[in-house]
């Protein structure tokens, strides 16, 4: 085999840099492209109730002129308001007094001006207060009232003491006598009665079931010729036995 020269062993060796330096460079345009490859964008939360009243009620602030519900649903809609939200989330605006709404013609009409919001939040806050106010008034009352009960109960014999004793030892003789009274439940007029009307109604059932039994044996002594009573009392051994209440 004839040796190479330096100049063949150079282009060998240029070859081989060279095709290194493609591979480097193909590695490096993979991880680019991974790296400028948009990341998978997880599930989008939904939104909330607050948050859609806010942009519906925004879109009439802009709007500033009367809109009716195919409008807004299509305004709200385009700002990612689920459609079919968009009708209750606005008439909640409405039962809150965010929204005035009125009918003309065969139409409802629905608007809402940033003055109008202003003035409808201040309103709120005054009855708030009032409510406040109104209840303050009332504790005070009550606290009053608990005061001077408190301060008219006076005992007047000095036996308090005494009587609220008698009272806690009535109590626990009652408690005692009715614990002694479940023992006589078994003599309760009520109670016998109503054992009587339980052996009554079982009594009729089995004597029905008794019945429905002579039924059967007549008919399978009936249709089966070749069974006699002693084969079927061998296999039915209950028959024999079985006799009515009375």
């Amino acid at each position: 085999m004839a040796k190479k020269t330096k100049e063949e062993k150079q282009k060998e060796k240029e070859e081989k840099a060279r095709k290194k330096e493609e591979r480097e460079k193909k590695k490096e345009e993979k991880a680019k492209k991974k790296a400028e490859k948009p990341k998978k964008k997880g599930k989008k939360k939904g939104m909330s109730v607050e948050e859609k009243s806010k942009i519906i009620l925004n879109i009439y602030y802009e709007k500033r002129e009367p809109l009716n519900l195919k409008e807004i649903e299509k305004f709200a809609s385009k700002r990612g308001v689920v459609y079919q939200s968009i009708k209750d989330v606005n008439q909640q605006l409405v039962y809150d007094n965010y929204i005035c709404s009125d009918r003309i013609g065969s139409s409802t009409y629905f608007w809402a001006f940033p003055s109008e919001g202003f003035n409808v939040r201040r309103k709120l806050i005054e009855e708030f207060d009032e409510k406040k106010n109104t209840a303050k008034q009332e504790i005070q009352k009550a606290e009053q009232s608990l005061q001077a009960e408190t301060e008219a109960r006076v005992d007047t014999y000095n036996d308090r003491e005494e009587k609220m004793n008698l009272v806690a030892n009535l109590k626990e003789e009652i408690s005692e006598k009715m614990q002694k009274l479940t023992l006589y439940d078994r003599c309760d007029d009520a109670k016998i009665q109503q054992l009587k009307n339980s052996i009554y109604v079982s009594r009729e059932a089995c004597n029905r079931w008794c019945d429905n039994l002579y039924i059967l044996k007549e008919w399978m002594l009936a249709s089966r010729r070749d069974v006699s009573l002693k084969e079927l009392s061998v296999h039915f051994p209950g028959l024999k036995s079985m006799s009515f209440l009375t």
